[in-house]
């Protein structure tokens, strides 16, 4: 594929062609075109889309949001992020959103992170717990100071993850434990 930014309009009208294989390749050329109006253009067929093509074209505006966060475009690909989160029913998709939200979050991944553990939702508490891999020392300080105001459970399933950090500016926090 050549990312052909002049196929974008094309593309998208076969995101409602009858056949599934069109209306999935077509999702699957925007997502790896992955540009502002690939992603555009997928969020307004998203709307109207009913199973299974609306899972490839959440799928296809993940990889845009991907894309957008890895050239440095943390706003617009925190948007997509929180949209999907916020607004997609299917689990997966949800997941895959709740991770870009948190790798996008910068300073604020923290704050996220500590109020997903306090969670029922157990997906989410293992998605927070993988992103503390990933937080800059801002978002590792809000969490470590809101340790001691978590449940236990996610008081252990913290000192594990920071463990694994091996971020010695929390030893203090793991010697209080």
């Amino acid at each position: 594929y050549r990312r052909a930014a002049s196929a974008v309009s094309e593309l998208a009208g076969e995101l409602t062609n009858e056949s599934p294989a069109v209306a999935q390749a077509a999702a699957r050329a925007l997502g790896r075109i992955a540009s502002a109006d690939a992603a555009a253009q997928l969020n307004k067929a998203r709307a109207a889309a009913k199973d299974p093509v609306r899972l490839w074209i959440c799928d296809a505006y993940l990889l845009c949001a991907d894309k957008l966060l890895k050239d440095g475009k943390t706003q617009e690909s925190a948007a997509i992020y929180n949209d999907l989160y916020g607004n997609e029913k299917n689990r997966a998709t949800r997941m895959a959103a709740l991770e870009g939200v948190l790798h996008s979050a910068g300073d604020d991944a923290g704050g996220q992170i500590v109020k997903l553990l306090t969670s029922d939702d157990r997906d989410a508490r293992n998605s927070a717990l993988l992103a503390i891999a990933g937080i800059n020392s801002n978002s590792l300080k809000t969490v470590a100071a809101s340790a001691d105001k978590l449940p236990v459970q996610a008081q252990v399933l913290l000192l594990g993850a920071l463990a694994n950090r091996r971020e010695k500016s929390q030893a203090a926090l793991a010697l209080k434990a």
